[in-house]
């Protein structure tokens, strides 16, 4: 090949004749050669679009500024509201991709972010650009954030407070070994309460330290100091407490509903307090809020539809803020009706996709299930029935029904594309989260719980019965079907199980090195390869129905794998979203492989949230839909699959 390359170089200087034959072959060698390089690249030509929802998420936080732009947190996003909570954009797009757990903003508008892994972020410009001030911090688990009178800012951490007097140019320790829950500051004084039940103040911007109260048994939820320098503590036991002498003693003012707890408290114009109460997680319990005109002596509980949904809370003036199970809604104080908004607010945790009979994309998320309309890309709730709105799995049979599995040990079924559901599960456990589905050509359902085994329907969910004959342990999350009807199933303390009789008896697969491995998903290939996405230890894939397994991560620079998919053409696609700690998520978005898992190559362009939950595949159109952990629904463009 080289002596021809050479003679038509000679040829190509005019030493020779350039023969027709030799052109024609180098013609066709330069455009082979381009289709190998498209092939190859095909990767890193992918390029992912939001779809434009689903909007709304899980609110950690709001505030505002003294122009009155909102603000709002949103797992790793940051999203800001020029009028009035109506509409909202993202103002820290490729910014970070830690959790965003406080915000603060001091007398000239200064925006302060505290994350859970990357310490504290700063604008001053409104949000527009930001930058990372961590000079001098030496946790970057950032709890809470305060300022004093003085305008020196106050940040505590996961192991210590620490204390700025130049706007986060540098910090300065003031305090060790001590895991901050809240931080609240007035004029010169700091009290701090902290994760080990106590309470710490400082009467003197942080110079010395004293604790004046334990709470035994109790974990601390909230803190707040009143006009009148009281302080008020909501805790887990569902108690709200008050001191009238700083601290000293505390006595009860309020004892709420089992299960419930006082997360946040906010004041408004008129020195009324408020808090928002948490209820059970995705239960139809939600939350609360009350009022106190009296410091919090006594209070009011304030009954709507609104506020039995209630997650955080914000007071501007006269005017009440929530967020309310994915939305911000807002009134005036003494007003009844509550208005709307989460227009823009693209923070929506999606679990699950799926597509219907119709070919309908469903996303399964911490708030009910959404249908894509693909012509205007925007999202439609379908939530008729559902009482509990966190779905984790969902799965379609043979007949076209959809099962969707929630948190609240809760399998909901839908015969009409989504459009109804309807709750069934008779024999299923209570407080048991209801993992992963999977159905088989029979239509029977299987689902993998945490804590209680595995489950089977043979009546499209009406009846199930435990089929946990052979499991040695009951926390499972993963399961699936191989096209040829054999069922695997992914420990929670790792190692993986199999049924060759449709559930009835179970069998622990030999290879050790899966035995202490976490495995989240299982994809099959039509050609009977099977791939399993673990924790922390990348993706496996076995030849021989399971027998054996071999790790295949090259090129996988994240071995935490959240999702997996795979087209008919047997492209795989990982997604990645950290570890199961529900605390810090850490991801790179999305990997691709053509040949099996044998190598891996990152496609993330456009795909600005990193932490993608959910993968699948539209065979169709050539396309990959991504659901992500608070950044709601990507799309790719085509995916020019292998042929």
């Amino acid at each position: 090949m080289m002596k021809f390359f050479r003679k038509i170089r000679y040829d190509l200087m005019g030493k020779n004749k350039i023969s027709l034959k030799s052109i024609y072959f180098l013609i066709f060698f330069i455009v082979l050669v381009a289709e190998g390089n498209c092939q190859t690249d095909a990767s890193s030509n992918v390029v992912w679009s939001h779809t434009n929802g689903p909007f709304g998420g899980r609110f950690n936080l709001l505030t505002i500024d003294q122009k009155g732009n909102l603000y709002t947190t949103t797992g790793s996003f940051i999203f800001q509201s020029k009028n009035d909570g109506k509409s909202w954009q993202l103002i820290n797009r490729n910014l970070s991709h830690a959790d965003f757990r406080c915000l603060r903003i001091d007398n000239n508008d200064h925006l302060y972010a505290g994350t859970d892994s990357e310490g504290i972020y700063y604008s001053k410009n409104y949000g527009k650009t930001w930058k990372q001030i961590n000079e001098g911090l030496s946790d970057y688990d950032i709890r809470s954030i305060n300022i004093l009178k003085n305008e020196s800012i106050i940040a505590g951490t996961s192991n210590g407070i620490f204390i700025s007097h130049n706007k986060g140019k540098s910090w300065k320790n003031i305090l060790n070994n001590v895991q901050v829950l809240s931080v609240e500051t007035s004029q010169d004084e700091i009290w701090v309460a902290t994760t080990n039940q106590k309470i710490i103040h400082s009467n003197n911007a942080g110079s010395l330290w004293s604790t004046i109260s334990e709470f035994e048994n109790e974990e601390i939820t909230s803190l707040f100091i009143t006009p009148a320098k009281n302080l008020l503590i909501g805790t887990n036991s569902g108690i709200i407490y008050k001191s009238v002498d700083n601290g000293a003693s505390f006595s009860t003012v309020y004892q709420l509903e089992k299960d419930f707890r006082a997360v946040r408290f906010a004041i408004d114009n008129e020195n009324r307090i408020y808090t928002v109460v948490e209820g059970p997680w995705f239960s139809n319990k939600g939350g609360a809020m009350f009022s106190s005109t009296d410091e919090g002596n006594t209070w009011f509980k304030h009954n709507d539809e609104i506020t039995k949904h209630v997650t955080p809370i914000l007071l501007v003036k006269d005017k009440i803020y929530l967020g309310t199970m994915g939305v911000i809604s807002s009134k005036s104080r003494d007003e009844i009706k509550w208005s709307h908004y989460n227009n823009g607010i693209i923070a929506q945790r999606v679990n699950d996709l799926l597509f219907t009979e119709q070919n309908d994309l469903l996303a399964g998320s911490y708030d009910g299930v959404f249908r894509l309309n693909k012509n205007k890309d925007s999202w439609l709730p379908l939530n008729n029935g559902l009482e509990e709105k966190g779905v984790l799995d969902m799965v379609i049979d043979k007949k076209g029904y959809i099962y969707l599995g929630t948190y609240t040990s809760s399998i909901y079924r839908s015969i009409d594309n989504g459009e109804t559901w309807v709750r069934v599960g008779n024999g299923l456990p209570n407080k048991a989260w209801m993992w992963s589905l999977a159905t088989n050509e029979h239509n029977d359902i299987f689902v993998a719980t945490t804590g209680k085994g595995i489950f089977k329907s043979m009546d499209s969910g009406i009846t199930w019965h435990a089929i946990n004959n052979g499991l040695k342990k009951l926390n499972f999350y993963a399961i699936g079907v191989s096209p040829d009807g054999v069922l695997f199933a992914g420990l929670h303390e790792g190692g993986i199980f199999r049924s060759l009789d449709n559930g009835n008896n179970w069998e622990e697969l030999p290879s050790e090195n899966l035995k202490n491995i976490s495995v989240l998903e299982f994809v099959f290939s039509e050609d009977k390869k099977i791939f399993a996405g673990t924790v922390k230890s990348g993706v496996f894939r076995s030849d021989d129905n399971g027998e054996s397994w071999i790790q295949i991560n090259n090129g996988l620079t994240t071995p935490n794998i959240r999702s997996l998919a795979i087209s008919d053409d047997g492209t795989l696609y990982a997604g990645t979203n950290g570890t199961l700690d529900y605390v810090h998520y850490s991801g790179e978005s999305v990997f691709r492989s053509d040949n099996y898992g044998e190598s891996w190559t990152l496609i993330n362009k456009g795909l600005f949230h990193t932490k993608v939950k959910a993968l699948i595949v539209d065979n169709i159109n050539g396309l990959v839909y991504a659901g992500t952990f608070g950044g709601g629904v990507f799309r790719s463009s085509r995916t020019n699959h292998k042929k």
